[in-house]
């Protein structure tokens, strides 16, 4: 039997995406699933995920570590898990209806602090950050995409340089999007 890969699109809003299930905890169009993602465990099964996706979300979890567990436990192994949240620096993480912010290294210590080792136990070792100064769902004209894009660009060219990016205080990134793949266990 060819079974359909399962896609989890999480805190979706309105950004629907077409063979996906489409996670809200509220009920509207395009929604497929509403659930409050603060309620858990969450309606899936262990290793049952190929991917998620959750963007500008885990911000809004009043226990977002609980959620990086849930999103580790419903993940299969070798499966992809797709973040994307405020930068700290950004304009909008200090947004009154966030309960947390974010900076790159609270990711990086999914692989390399004790701390979230104990909280789950290396999942998530290959990691990729890409710091955006813009909301990855607003479009962009050819010219802003040339002029932004290339900072951007230039800014993710390596580690040094995001820290260097972050540290410079000129156009602060906005966005982080993190991806990893949970250890195949």
């Amino acid at each position: 039997m060819n079974e359909q890969p399962l896609k989890l699109n999480l805190g979706c809003s309105d950004h629907i995406l077409a063979g996906w299930i489409n996670v809200d905890c509220r009920p509207k169009p395009g929604v497929d699933v509403a659930w409050n993602l603060d309620n858990q465990p969450w309606p899936w099964a262990d290793n049952s995920a190929d991917e998620i996706f959750i963007a500008h979300c885990l911000e809004h979890l009043k226990d977002h570590i609980a959620a990086m567990n849930e999103m580790g436990r419903i993940l299969k192994p070798g499966g992809l898990l797709r973040v994307i949240v405020p930068h700290a620096n950004g304009m909008m993480a200090h947004y009154p209806g966030h309960h947390h912010v974010f900076c790159p290294y609270w990711f990086y210590a999914w692989r390399n602090s004790s701390d979230c080792q104990i909280a789950i136990p290396g999942f998530f070792p290959v990691q990729s950050f890409y710091l955006a100064m813009w909301h990855h769902r607003y479009l962009r004209t050819w010219k802003e995409r040339l002029v932004w894009g290339s900072i951007e660009r230039v800014g993710n060219a390596s580690w040094f340089a995001q820290f260097a990016w972050q540290m410079s205080g000129l156009f602060p990134p906005n966005e982080i999007r993190w991806q990893s793949r949970k250890v195949m266990t």
